[in-house]
Formats: C-alpha cells, sequence, structure tokens
C-alpha cells in the first residue's frame, strides 16, 4: 500500500461500484443509487476543496472563535454595523466563498463559471 487513501478517493471508488451496479437496480433501489452517487460526489468535491477550510480560517482570525462560531460571530459583527458590508474586499471575499461552497455543493449552477472568473 502506498499510503493513506484520502476520503475523495474512498467516496469515488463508492461511486464507481455504485455506477457498475446501476443497470441491474429498478425502482425504489435505482432512485437510492441515484441519491447515494450524488451525495458521495458531493463528499469527494468537498474533500477536495482547499478553499473550504480557507474559509473557516479567514473567519476565525477576524473573530478569534474557531469552527461553526467563527462564521457566526462574524455575521454577528456585520449585523451589528462593526464591519461594513458594503467594502469591496468583503463583498469579493464572499464571493469567493460563495464560489468555493458551489463548486462542491452544485457545480453545474449556472452563474459558478461567472463567479470563479471574479476570484
Amino acid at each position: 500500500m502506498a499510503g493513506p487513501v484520502s476520503i475523495a478517493d474512498l467516496a469515488e471508488s463508492v461511486s464507481m461500484y455504485l455506477d457498475e451496479i446501476a443497470p441491474g437496480l429498478s425502482g425504489r433501489q435505482a432512485f437510492h443509487g441515484k441519491v447515494a452517487r450524488n451525495v458521495l460526489a458531493i463528499i469527494a468535491r468537498e474533500a477536495r476543496a482547499v478553499s473550504l477550510a480557507a474559509e473557516g480560517d479567514w473567519y476565525a482570525a477576524r473573530t478569534g472563535a474557531t469552527g461553526e462560531a467563527a462564521r457566526r460571530e462574524y455575521c454577528r459583527l456585520i449585523r451589528s454595523g462593526d464591519v461594513d458590508p458594503f467594502d469591496d474586499g468583503l463583498v469579493a471575499r464572499m464571493s469567493t466563498f460563495v464560489a468555493a461552497r458551489l463548486a462542491v455543493d452544485n457545480p453545474g449552477f449556472s452563474t459558478l463559471a461567472r463567479l470563479q472568473e471574479t476570484e
């Protein structure tokens, strides 16, 4: 064995297996197979998405909080007026975050390519 297998590689392996058995499935099993394949695709994209971790680090550096609490705290700072929501730098940064999340959750989203061009 060459080393540890990544989560993305594991998800893609199971997804390939589902592709292999899909022609033999019908009805409810076929539907659930498609749902499972979509879930695995999201897991693989998220595992490969470095920018999602960068988003959390960015919030943490500005709030002193960690994880989801850092994002919530930054939202609170915007609502309280401590952060200017119309700052061009902030709008650009948030656009980058939205594009990164869309690339994981819905890579076929119609305006994703446009959002990624502004990065």
